[in-house]
């Protein structure tokens, strides 16, 4: 959300929104840094630099790319959407850049890529859709579900990854290795985009 200033402020959460007397100071102690709130004439502490979510560790799956690339994309995928966790519909909208990049908006968009490069552009089936964004986070990440297990289907059947595409890529036919390595690097990409706009939520690390 914008402050009076114009600058981008993280959002509140539900519990701060309900306090409406709170008072907010930062300390700093070593490394860690606090928060401290004082209501009522009672402090409450609250870490925030080192809140951290559990790390899901990189696959080290062996075998050849047909097994290392699906895992690897899988893993990305994962991690995108693990940056959700805990967020109400507000807060996954909020963006901190002017481009209006969130968590809600990531998630939407990813599904929409993965969709139309294995479905659309691969297989060869269907239009391309427009791209419509979610009404909740609920909605966004029920969709991704739904396309992530399309898209793992058609990679489990693709055994030779120098198959070739199908449908329309708005250039020259590119093999399911080609899109594969793609994704891997699209998600990634946003994955990391997802670390930063989490932290700057309430400060949650780790992927």
């Amino acid at each position: 959300m914008r402050s009076a200033s114009g600058s981008w402020s993280p959002p509140h959460s539900t519990c701060e929104r309900k306090e409406t007397n709170l008072t907010q100071a930062i300390t700093t102690s070593g490394d860690l840094l606090h928060l401290v709130i004082k209501r009522r004439g009672q402090h409450l502490i609250s870490r925030l630099w080192s809140a951290a979510m559990a790390d899901i560790d990189t696959p080290r799956t062996g075998g050849s790319e047909t097994k290392i690339l699906p895992s690897t994309l899988r893993y990305l995928r994962e991690s995108l959407l693990r940056k959700a966790i805990g967020l109400d519909d507000d807060t996954a909208r909020w963006s901190p850049v002017a481009s209006g990049t969130s968590i809600l908006w990531l998630i939407d968009h990813m599904a929409f890529v993965e969709d139309i490069w294995f479905v659309n552009r691969f297989l060869g089936e269907g239009e391309i859709p427009p791209f419509i964004p979610s009404d909740t986070l609920q909605q966004a990440l029920a969709n991704y579900a739904m396309v992530g297990r399309r898209v793992d289907e058609v990679i489990d059947q693709t055994l030779d990854f120098d198959t070739m595409s199908s449908g329309d890529t708005g250039n020259e036919s590119v093999s399911m290795r080609w899109i594969l390595t793609h994704l891997i690097s699209e998600l990634a990409r946003h994955a990391g985009h997802a670390d930063i706009i989490r932290e700057l939520i309430d400060e949650s690390i780790g992927r």
